[in-house]
């Protein structure tokens, strides 16, 4: 048999085996030093760990950051929006490119001959090239025996966009729902209830240039022509332009007196980090058809918004 022709063998059970020698891994310092170095490999595992996740927050927090700034950068407006007439105001801020746009107006009037107003506006570019504004007033015309309620709703379209010079146009259509023909001075609402238009501006840092020109009709119109003009400069003060002083002139020929002119300071806390505007303007109606001169002091709050992700 095989077992008579090799040695005998060991048979390999428990109690054959070799029992452990000292200074091996089964004496204590060998199991102690064996736990140190489990220990100090799940330390080194944990500390690996870590730093992985901090890698991951640092490249989220690096994205993010990308994200925003490209938001920021994508308006392309290098001094911010521009400065705007209070009479000649467009539907949405007319160097406006991107939908998300919000402005909230709230305005108060008093003038000669105890007229006096107050209206809330809000202005939003719907889609990139689409404004939209809705605005309730309360007024009482100059002489006037009690106030009405007046709603308008207008809408633009933006056909040019030229950061590059400052250049932007847009072609605008409105209508007031309620009230009659305005009988007061001309406040830069044509008195017709239906009115449509082009408008122009030309921004750069120091001054801004905007221009409006239109015709109105629903309504008999006191001169040949039923249209409506508008002419604004301003002088833009720092290089954030925190403030801008501003000279309209407004014309409005379905009225008999068509003429206004309206000097307009404007106060931007936007250096600030505040996304408010204060307008005050004296506007001044001219004598004409009958009417008398007039003259007024209008404030106006505005808040501009951001719900479309553009700083």
């Amino acid at each position: 048999m095989l077992t008579s022709v090799l040695p005998e063998a060991h048979r390999q059970t428990r109690g054959h085996l070799p029992g452990p020698r000292a200074g091996k891994g089964n004496s204590f310092p060998g199991l102690a030093v064996s736990r140190v170095r489990a220990r100090s490999l799940d330390s080194w595992y944990g500390r690996r760990r870590l730093i992985r996740r901090a890698e991951r927050w640092c490249a989220l927090l690096l994205v993010s950051s990308f994200a925003v700034a490209f938001a920021q950068s994508r308006d392309p407006r290098s001094w911010g929006p521009m400065p705007e007439p209070v009479l000649g105001e467009s539907v949405a801020d007319i160097d406006g490119s991107y939908a998300g746009e919000l402005e909230v107006d709230v305005t108060a009037l008093v003038g000669r001959q105890s007229s006096w107003a107050s209206a809330v506006a809000i202005e939003a570019r719907v889609l990139d090239w689409l404004g939209l504004e809705a605005e309730v007033e309360y007024s009482q015309a100059p002489a006037a025996s009690e106030g009405e309620v007046e709603l308008r709703v207008l809408g633009s379209v933006s056909f040019l966009h030229d950061f590059e010079r400052g250049l932007h146009g847009q072609v605008e259509i409105g209508g007031r729902l309620t009230a009659e023909p305005e009988q007061g001075p001309n406040l830069g609402e044509p008195r017709a209830p239906i009115s449509s238009g082009v408008r122009l501006g030309l921004d750069q840092r120091w001054w801004t240039l905007r221009l409006g020109l239109g015709v109105a009709f629903g309504s008999e119109s006191a001169h040949a022509v039923p249209a409506w003009a508008s002419a604004t400069a301003f002088l833009n003060l720092g290089r954030d332009r925190w403030a801008s002083l501003g000279l309209d002139g407004e014309a409005d020929w379905t009225r008999r007196n068509p003429f206004t002119l309206a000097p307009t300071l404007l106060l931007d806390a936007r250096t600030l980090h505040w996304p408010v505007r204060l307008a005050v303007v004296t506007p001044y109606g001219f004598a004409g058809g009958g009417a008398e001169a007039w003259f007024g002091l209008m404030v106006r709050l505005i808040g501009e918004f951001d719900i479309g992700g553009v700083d």
